[in-house]
């Protein structure tokens, strides 16, 4: 064989020895005596462990890292507590290259805390988020020693610290004093907050919006105490506001300087103009299609438009929206609105066209929308036909708090609306209406209650003469469940429905996921 062809060769036999002792552990490690959870700790500690199945793992190399493991037990029950651990340890030969080690773990009894000093010293000792998180801190005295629980402690007070502007906040005072004999700890912790910074220049991006449209979306002045949260509201009242495609808040803090940090407004425009096309099917509704196109900047002044419609056997619609910005852009607005519905049930049929405005304005926790809307209704229902036209002044009132708006765990939702219409004002007919509609969602056992009701109340002379749209009906997906869209209320001397002055829906309901995309319910409507 040529002299040359030996290095290659050696190299080909190493890597076949390699891949032959790969197929199968050199070393099995068992753990005892402890918990699961101290145990996963042990394993991901020790040496043996890790590189039980290294393809280059050698007799010598078992025998050295198994002298290492009593140590890194050790070392792994200490966060824990458990500072003074029995150890038995043994390495058996079990076949050709393989290996058992064994440990045996006695934790002992666990360090408890004898004794807890925590203090906040500095420019913000005083402030109430301060005062929460020590009067909150878990570690306890008679609790068992835990150094995780101990450094989250840690972080918690070091991001309420950044989170407020206290960015040279500093842990002066840190530690934990373990009296191994008498199975105590003493734990010290003193955090000076430093001084509180404010924001500095506000810089923003330059858009295809007028600069004033963008500066009614900012809710911090210069010169403002530093708040995180006030920086992540705004961030997130502008990426709702759908006129960017991205939209970054960020205080630049490598550039903080003389108590102030410069915070930078970072905006990508979306395009223009959007177009939606769709098809689905709803049991209220049978197979639909939809078709939309949104602008969503008509000029500088981010006013927008948009026009959608939907088709069904039982409901098309077409709706056309122009939307105003008023003075606190992210929650008021004033729109117009012309839409037209027909909508055709078993027992009814309404043609209605309808041209209104409405002004919403965020008061305090409540979201009010003030409106005014000329409708002209074509209908028929039961062995009754109309023709009606209204000009309705409506008020609503909102208010929704939630973890999560899209697919909450925890919240609740109220409204409560009025409106109305005058024969001495236009309208046909004279009535006056209200409705009031709850709900409430609790985690439980792992899933959701959810339980919703809904009141209306209606005044009117001749109730014949109010339109289909004015009435009240029950059934269908958002009302009782198990019963066709509308198909519930009062009848008429045939057995028609022919919907109802006043209305009354409650629900309970249980909803638990199964895995991350699916879920079950149980549910009683009425």
């Amino acid at each position: 064989m040529p002299i040359s062809r030996l290095p290659l060769l050696a190299l080909w036999l190493l890597l076949a020895s390699a891949v032959a002792m790969a197929q199968a552990p050199r070393v099995t490690v068992e753990i005892e005596g402890v918990p699961e959870a101290l145990a996963e700790n042990v394993r991901a500690q020790l040496a043996i462990e890790r590189e039980h199945d290294h393809p280059l793992l050698d007799d010598y190399r078992i025998q050295r890292l198994h002298g290492l493991a009593p140590e890194e037990i050790r070392e792994a029950l200490q966060p824990f507590g458990f500072y003074a651990p029995k150890i038995e340890a043994s390495l058996t030969q079990t076949g050709e290259g393989q290996w058992l080690a064994r440990y045996v773990i006695d934790p002992g009894e666990p360090v408890q805390i004898s004794r807890v000093e925590v203090s906040v010293v500095g420019a913000g000792a005083q402030e109430p988020y301060f005062e929460q998180w020590r009067t909150h801190y878990p570690l306890l005295v008679g609790a068992v020693l835990n150094h995780q629980v101990y450094e989250e402690a840690k972080r918690d007070l070091s991001r309420i610290a950044r989170d407020k502007g206290y960015l040279n906040g500093t842990l002066v005072r840190h530690e934990i004093r373990v009296d191994v004999g008498q199975r105590s700890a003493v734990v010290e912790m003193v955090f000076d907050t430093g001084p509180r910074y404010r924001y500095g220049a506000v810089r923003t991006t330059p858009t295809l919006l007028d600069d004033e449209l963008v500066q009614r979306y900012v809710i911090i002045h210069s010169g403002d105490y530093y708040d995180a949260d006030r920086l992540l509201e705004m961030q997130r009242h502008l990426a709702n506001s759908d006129y960017f495609q991205r939209a970054d808040v960020v205080p630049v803090i490598e550039e903080a300087s003389d108590g102030t940090v410069p915070i930078d407004i970072r905006l990508e425009m979306r395009k223009r103009t959007r177009y939606s096309l769709g098809a689905g099917y709803a049991t209220d509704t049978g197979p639909r299609a939809t078709l939309g196109m949104e602008r969503r900047y008509v000029n500088t002044e981010g006013h927008r438009f948009s026009a959608d419609l939907t088709v069904s056997p039982v409901r098309n619609t077409l709706t056309a929206r122009y939307r105003i910005p008023l003075e606190k852009p992210a929650t008021d607005s004033f729109d117009i609105t012309s839409r037209w519905e027909e909508e055709e049930l078993d027992t009814s049929y309404s043609n209605k066209s309808s041209t209104g405005v409405a002004q919403s304005r965020q008061l305090a926790y409540w979201q009010q929308t003030l409106g005014l809307s000329y409708e002209m209704e074509r209908f028929e229902i039961a062995d009754t036909q109309g023709h009606t036209r209204l000009l309705i002044p409506s008020v609503r009132w909102q208010r929704l708090q939630a973890d999560n708006r899209i697919a909450p765990d925890k919240g609740w939702r109220v409204a409560l609306g009025v409106k109305g219409a005058t024969e001495a004002v236009v309208s046909d007919i004279s009535f006056l209406q209200a409705d009031l509609r709850g709900k409430l969602i609790l985690p439980l056992g792992g899933g959701r209650f959810i339980t919703r009701a809904d009141l209306g109340a209606s005044k009117v002379a001749q109730f014949q003469e109010l339109p289909v749209s004015q009435r009240f009906f029950a059934g269908g997906d958002f009302s009782v469940r198990g019963y066709a869209y509308n198909s519930l209320g009062p009848t008429d001397a045939n057995g028609k429905v022919v919907g109802g002055k006043h209305l009354l829906v409650g629900s309970v309901e249980y909803d638990h996921y199964v895995g991350k995309r699916f879920g079950v319910a149980a549910f009683l409507d009425a």
